[in-house]
């Protein structure tokens, strides 16, 4: 349900970019509990800016790396794992084994 979520999201109209800021879909993201590295880009230095005991450190090996290399790791092979099932080269009946 959550991809469903993040996906609308991700469609909303431009008008609404313009209007609102690019802030608006990083704060809906976070205010709704995706974990994606765009919110985490936005909403931890913003909590080190209000005074949050974090270090740029900390932040970066903690937080930022490890949720950036999941995205990556798990989009790439999610998606290659379903592209590759929807379309996986079909044998034709009795070509060999």
């Amino acid at each position: 349900m959550r991809c469903r979520g993040a996906s609308r999201l991700c469609g909303l109209p431009a008008k609404t970019l313009r209007r609102c800021g690019p802030h608006f879909y990083k704060a809906t993201f976070f205010a709704l509990g995706y974990e994606h590295s765009i919110v985490n880009m936005f909403v931890v230095p913003a909590g080190m800016m209000l005074g949050a005991d974090v270090s740029l450190a900390d932040w970066w090996l903690w937080n930022q790396v490890p949720v950036t290399l999941g995205n990556v790791l798990g989009g790439a092979l999610l998606t290659g794992l379903a592209l590759y099932g929807a379309h996986r080269p079909v044998r034709p009946p009795g070509a060999g084994t």
